[in-house]
């Protein structure tokens, strides 16, 4: 073991060590969303079905698979809150990234040292250990991914197909990993049918099965909320969404324009897969399945446009990386056997775009007197929120008989502390909502917020309604429908301002509900 890869591995145990440590120092912030994967969980556990409100059997999320994760972490920790659980233990799917990428890169770039640095400034990326923290399944799909890519490349078929039939579960884009491996084994191996079709297809049908069974449908509610649409967005707008983080991810904030630094260095990678073509080959597989990965995921959300939420972007961030390092690492190795000294500009080019975003966090954190793990999460408006909605939830517990309906356009954190039945009006894990969806352009400040609509509440008369004006200021609070039949009681102010909202607003129906102050 030369000194080299002595300090290479000492280098990406420390990262992986590092990254595992800030899941447990910092505080618990997850996404909106992952709490209604929560509510399943605890509703399952309180006895009354994997369901999100009592009595409606409606599969509102779309990831079964970290659903049953956090039900096996909960069997065994019972007293644990679910959203520290998933917040906390996501470590171990970071950690499998973070390994994933190391051997997939030693596959690719043939470097022990070189595999083992670079996985270890992937892990150091601010922007993964954050998604990590954020309590939903991003990392556990990007294990997937990396894993079931790492198996073609040693033309493990059956073990690559099993994790890719697995990750459908995790997220649908899965289905396109489940293609790719199929691809592969069609054109390098053949051998074995049965074994690799079985890893593939079994994950999905006992999900058919028990969905058929339990929810009278496979198909996750939330999605079909999605297509109605839920976000009628511009043209493009996902492509666009990006197109943005890519340039960022590639530049990492080094230059003003990062659009236009971002192609030249895209640009440069891709010489390094046209120069070094014969190495597109490792046993029959080797890079174009991670490159058709991130061109099936890029053209899938260019054509169905989506909302493209955050905990979207840790798996097209992964794939970029693979696609900029070992393309520009390729290129840099060409260039040796040409003008030797050219290839320690490509090696400073890769640590320079690697390194600065990689380290940036952790050094600013040192220079402001903090502590390196430390993820400035409380200084997130978005993530922060929920705590006004927990915080008005808790109260609405204490001031409104069992039983009655909440309604709101964010029902995450609120649903997750709310003791009674939810309406959301997205129609992620409410059915009755679906009729009044799309919400109405005239009652949405921007197409990318998901507005609850006037006829929804007129037509379901929820008891109480929480939103914050920018998701109700157009439908709800300039109507006089409304105002004659809702009052507000009370506000609950957020840590920071979020959508240029300040308060968390709940309103009770005035014969429905009695309330004295």
């Amino acid at each position: 073991m030369n000194l080299a890869w002595r300090l290479a591995l000492a280098f990406l145990i420390l990262t992986l060590l590092c990254g595992a440590l800030v899941h447990f120092t910092n505080g618990v912030y997850p996404y909106d969303d992952g709490y209604i994967i929560y509510r399943y969980v605890d509703n399952l556990f309180a006895g009354k079905g994997l369901v999100y409100n009592s009595g409606t059997r409606v599969f509102g999320t779309s990831t079964p698979l970290y659903v049953f994760w956090l039900i096996l972490l909960k069997t065994f920790a019972r007293s644990v809150a679910t959203p520290d659980l998933a917040a906390r233990m996501n470590f171990v799917f970071y950690l499998a990234s973070g390994v994933g990428m190391f051997f997939l890169l030693l596959r690719l770039v043939r470097s022990r040292w070189l595999a083992a640095v670079i996985a270890g400034l992937f892990v150091l990326r601010h922007s993964m250990v954050y998604a990590s923290t954020g309590g939903m399944e991003s990392l556990l799909f990007t294990a997937c991914v990396l894993w079931s890519l790492w198996a073609l490349s040693t033309r493990r078929f059956i073990l690559g197909g099993t994790i890719a039939g697995l990750s459908v579960l995790v997220r649908p884009e899965g289905l396109f990993l489940a293609g790719i491996v199929l691809a592969a084994w069609l054109i390098a191996d053949r051998q074995r049918p049965l074994a690799v079709i079985t890893g593939l297809l079994v994950p999905g049908v006992v999900w058919l099965i028990f969905g058929y069974a339990y929810y009278g449908t496979p198909i996750y509610h939330s999605i079909i909320a999605k297509a109605a649409p839920l976000y009628p967005l511009p043209f493009g707008a996902a492509l666009r969404g990006i197109w943005k983080e890519i340039s960022s991810w590639t530049t990492a904030g080094l230059c003003g324009k990062s659009l236009f630094l971002a192609i030249p260095l895209l640009s440069l990678a891709g010489l390094g897969y046209v120069f070094r073509h014969r190495l597109l080959k490792i046993r029959g597989t080797g890079a174009w399945p991670v490159l058709a990965m991130f061109g099936v995921l890029v053209l899938f959300y260019f054509v169905s446009n989506p909302m493209m939420f955050a905990w979207y972007y840790p798996v097209l961030e992964t794939l970029w990386f693979m696609y900029f390092v070992v393309g520009v690492v390729w290129f840099g190795s060409w260039l040796g056997r040409k003008i030797r000294w050219l290839r320690w500009i490509v090696i400073g080019i890769v640590a320079l775009f690697l390194g600065y975003p990689a380290l940036k966090a952790p050094v600013n954190q040192v220079f402001a007197g903090k502590s390196v793990f430390q993820l400035g999460i409380e200084k997130d408006a978005v993530r922060m929120r929920t705590r006004a909605y927990r915080d008005a939830a808790l109260w609405i517990n204490v001031v409104v008989p069992d039983g009655i309906a909440l309604a709101g356009p964010e029902i995450g954190s609120l649903g997750y502390y709310y003791k009674g039945p939810v309406i959301d009006a997205c129609g992620l894990v409410s059915p009755e909502a679906l009729p009044f969806l799309p919400v109405p352009a005239e009652e949405k400040f921007d197409p990318n917020c998901g507005a609850i609509s006037l006829k929804l509440v007129q037509k379901l008369l929820p008891g109480v309604i929480v939103s914050i004006g920018t998701l109700a200021g157009l439908s709800l609070y300039d109507s006089d429908w409304f105002w004659e039949n809702y009052i507000q009681v009370k506000q609950f102010s957020f840590p920071h301002e979020v959508w240029g909202s300040k308060t968390v607003d709940v309103f009770f129906h005035r014969y429905h509900v009695k309330y004295a102050e």
